[in-house]
Order: C-alpha cells, then structure tokens, then sequence
C-alpha cells in the first residue's frame, strides 16, 4: 500500500476480489473523505456514487475491537478482470476519484 496526496494504490488481496471492496487502511483514511460520507468514484467510462465503510472487527480477539475500513467498487465497471494481485490506484481528481486497475 502506498498513499501519496493526490493517489493510493495497493495490490488486491483474495478477500478484496470476492467482496468486490478495496481495503483502506488507517494510514490512507484521510486522503478519503471521511467514514461514511458518499463521493463520486470515476470508474472506467462511468461513474459511481461509493463511501469508505467503517466495519467491526474482533480478528484479535474480543478484548480488543476495532475497525477496518473498506472503499466498494463495482468491478465490472472497470472494464478489467479482478485478481489477486493486480494492482488498483485511486487518484484525487477535479470532480471526485478515478479508479484504475492494472
């Protein structure tokens, strides 16, 4: 993963393919608007209305809960298969984000 100010770009795990979501990682929440607040994700020719979700996590434990942050995408609007591995950048431009995949 790597965050710069104008772009974000990691490689897609399994997890990501299946669930048709991108992780944000904690470092990257404030390139992002925040949590829960809906922007426009320019997508291959279209666009599409998404928001960083914030979801519960017990994966160490109970006693210790916290959250991931997951960024839904329609993968088919990309134009480009999803596989593991292939490496997914958002850039901040004028109107919103743009998604690319290679």
């Amino acid at each position: 993963m790597k965050t710069k100010k104008s772009t974000y770009t990691r490689e897609l795990s399994a997890d990501e393919v299946k669930e048709h979501r991108i992780m944000v990682t904690k470092e990257a929440l404030g390139f992002f608007p925040k949590p829960f607040r809906k922007f426009s994700l320019r997508v291959g020719p279209g666009e599409q209305e998404t928001a960083v979700e914030a979801v519960e996590c017990h994966c160490m434990g109970v006693a210790q809960p916290h959250e991931h942050y997951w960024l839904p995408v329609k993968p088919e609007a990309s134009g480009h298969p999803w596989e593991r591995g292939k490496r997914v950048t958002i850039r901040k431009v004028e109107k919103g984000y743009a998604f690319e995949i290679a």
